[in-house]
């Protein structure tokens, strides 16, 4: 039987009184990859910081593994989570090639090499192992930075729009790839994104942030 792995108990975010998460209760199983979509605005991207750790809720508690993240008496801070956050910007070091990007992230200078390598061809972009990214394109920069997080090991992968911006061919190139290495490492995953079609493709569930309120998707 699944337990839960991340837990979000009445979240409940406001900013100068204006409410922007109201009671938002929210459980992921370990390896489950859910979607949450809304317009622009809606708090999407608010809670996935909170989540992270990026900034904290006004009140509610956040739960990972059946230890406490985050409530009215206790906050661990984002570098102490282990979760890795991938933004739609993509932001990778432009003074760095491909193969340290993705090593940036690797603790143990034994293993860097490896390690890197072995996500490099995971993602089919051992060929830009040299490369710079002003030398590659949007749809190879994205899965540059999912492989600098993914080979991390977070605990749950955290991904804000990460698509966005690409063309849909480079999309339909992208998702199966995600998908699959996603699937393999049983990588918990939540992913906000205001595409339906997009998330459809690519999680096992949906939810719909509306009105500040989150709640299950209904087609």
């Amino acid at each position: 039987m699944k337990k839960n792995y991340l837990n979000l108990h009445k979240i409940h975010y406001v900013v100068n009184s204006n409410i922007i998460l109201k009671d938002v209760d929210l459980t992921v199983e370990k390896g489950e990859f859910i979607s949450i979509i809304g317009k622009s605005g809606s708090g999407k991207t608010t809670l996935l910081k909170i989540i992270s750790g990026l900034i904290k809720q006004t009140s509610g508690e956040i739960s990972l593994n059946n230890k406490i993240l985050a409530n009215n008496d206790s906050f661990v801070e984002p570098e102490n989570r282990k979760l890795g956050l991938v933004v739609q910007e993509k932001v990778l070091f432009p003074h760095l090639n491909v193969q340290s990007n993705v090593e940036f992230g690797i603790s143990s200078d034994i293993e860097k090499k490896e390690k890197s390598i072995e996500m490099l061809k995971k993602f089919h972009i051992s060929n830009l192992k040299d490369k710079y990214p002003h030398e590659i394109s949007g749809g190879e920069a994205q899965r540059v930075a999912l492989a600098r997080t993914l080979v991390t090991k977070p605990s749950v992968l955290l991904l804000d729009e990460p698509f966005n911006g690409l063309d849909q061919e480079l999309k339909d190139e992208i998702y199966p790839v995600i998908k699959n290495i996603l699937k393999t490492n049983k990588m918990t995953t939540i992913m906000v994104s205001h595409d339906l079609k997009e998330v459809k493709r690519l999680s096992a569930k949906v939810y719909n942030l509306n009105n500040a309120a989150l709640n299950k998707y209904e087609s």
